[in-house]
C-alpha cells in the first residue's frame, strides 16, 4: 500500500504529522507523496514520520518505496533525485544520466514515455556517430 493511501485510510493529515514531528510541512509532504526518495531522507526524519503514522520504520520505508517506484524501462532506469526524474541509461558502451523533468502529478503520468523517447534519441545519436566514424575511416582508406 502506498503511504498516502494509508494516511487517508487512517484519517491522518500531512499537517498533523508535520506538527507532531516538528518537521516542515513541505518536507513531510514531499516524502509522503514520493517527491523525495526515501533513500535520501535522514534516518531521524524517517523515524519521526514513521512514529507519527503509527508504523514501524520498516513498514514506513516499504510504503515510501511503493510510492516512489518509477516505471521500468529497457536499457535504463528512472530515478528520483532532488525532486526531479532522471534517466540513467546503459546503451552499448555508453552509460550516462539525463535530466527528464520535475516530479509532479502530470509529469509522473508521462515520465515513462519521456524516458523511452530519450533512450531512442540517445541510441540514434550513438548510431549516427558510429556511422560517421565508419564513413571517415572509409574515406581515409580510399585516399
Amino acid at each position: 500500500m502506498q503511504l498516502k493511501y494509508y494516511l487517508k485510510e487512517n484519517k491522518l493529515k500531512v499537517s498533523d504529522i508535520a506538527r507532531t514531528t516538528f518537521l516542515p510541512y513541505s518536507t513531510v509532504n514531499e516524502i509522503i507523496n514520493g517527491k523525495t526518495d526515501i533513500d535520501r531522507v535522514q534516518i531521524g526524519t524517517g523515524l519521526k514520520i514513521a512514529d507519527a503514522c503509527n508504523l514501524s520504520f520498516e513498514e514506513f520505508y516499504c510504503m515510501c518505496k511503493q510510492s516512489n517506484n518509477p516505471p521500468r524501462i529497457q536499457n535504463g532506469e528512472i530515478v528520483i533525485k532532488n525532486k526531479a526524474y532522471y534517466l540513467v541509461y546503459h546503451l552499448n558502451d555508453s552509460d550516462g544520466e539525463l535530466y527528464l523533468c520535475k516530479v509532479n502529478n502530470t509529469n509522473t503520468r508521462y515520465v515513462k514515455e519521456m524516458a523511452e523517447w530519450s533512450i531512442e534519441s540517445i541510441r540514434k545519436e550513438i548510431n549516427d556517430q558510429k556511422s560517421k566514424q565508419e564513413v571517415e575511416a572509409w574515406r581515409i582508406d580510399t585516399i
